[in-house]
């Protein structure tokens, strides 16, 4: 191999790793959810998102949010549905269910979906904001006479079918 071909490589590799060092020190770092004001300001900031969609738009998240509930969270699918009741008795049962989450949310395109349960686990462990736990829920509630009609279109659109049993369950002490 000639000088200036390995001095290529050399050059190629260097820059390359550069821009990898860049790329993981610009990475933003995961907010502080045991923190009530970032909590707040996230669930606030989240509900002004779902308050500016449109039903429809709402009715397709909660199809999505159903689904993750039902496969994604198993033996747990009925227990998210009593957040406050697992992060007081159970704050373990919370945690497994929060890394589901997260994992789901790091491979899968339906974030908005996953991040309604994900507020939901941070809102239920700190008493202090779950208050905000109403507005979170009333504002997705618009949504819930769309939920088969958006599954629905889902299917044609993707031959996919969501599991949406109990969609209609909103979580306990969270709704009007």
């Amino acid at each position: 191999m000639t000088k200036l071909r390995l001095l290529y490589i050399v050059s190629v590799y260097y820059v390359r790793m550069a821009i990898l060092k860049k790329l993981f020190k610009s990475r933003p770092q995961r907010a502080n959810y045991d923190d009530p004001e970032v909590v707040a300001s996230e669930v606030i900031r989240f509900a002004n998102k779902l308050r500016s969609m449109d039903a429809k738009e709402v009715g397709h998240l909660l199809a999505y949010a159903a689904d993750i509930r039902n496969k994604l969270l198993h033996d747990d699918a009925k227990q998210i549905l009593q957040p406050v009741h697992i992060a007081d008795n159970h704050p373990a049962k919370l945690d497994r269910i929060e890394k589901a989450l997260i994992s789901h949310q790091i491979c899968q395109t339906s974030t908005d979906a996953a991040n309604i349960w994900l507020q939901t686990v941070y809102i239920a462990r700190l008493p202090s904001v779950r208050m905000l736990g109403r507005r979170l829920w009333t504002a997705l509630e618009k949504g819930v006479p769309y939920v088969e009609n958006q599954a629905e279109e889902f299917k044609k659109l993707s031959r996919i079918d969501l599991n949406i049993d109990g969609y209609e369950q909103l979580p306990t002490g969270f709704s009007k």
